[in-house]
């Protein structure tokens, strides 16, 4: 696990892989499932950060998100205004 990031206010964290590959897959997740079955509800979310495109699901609670999730240029939700 690389990074764990709380809120001090509600005791909730996700935790963080980062991974050198366009093709994660439940297995790059590995230590994130041993940590939110250690933890339960208070471990929001577990992501794996990697190269490719796509967005994927890994397992309860546990995504593999694209390393320019962060920088993309597109609206959130074109008909609420958001961008």
């Amino acid at each position: 696990m690389d990074l764990i990031v709380s809120d001090r206010r509600t005791g909730e964290f996700a935790a963080i892989e980062i991974k050198l590959t366009a093709t994660p897959t439940e297995r790059h997740a590995k230590t994130l499932a041993v940590f939110r079955d250690r933890f339960g509800p208070r471990s929001t979310v577990g992501l794996v950060i990697h190269t490719g495109a796509h967005t994927l699901p890994l397992g309860e609670r546990l995504w593999a998100v694209p390393i320019s999730t962060p920088w993309r240029d597109d609206p959130v939700d074109q008909g609420s205004g958001i961008s």
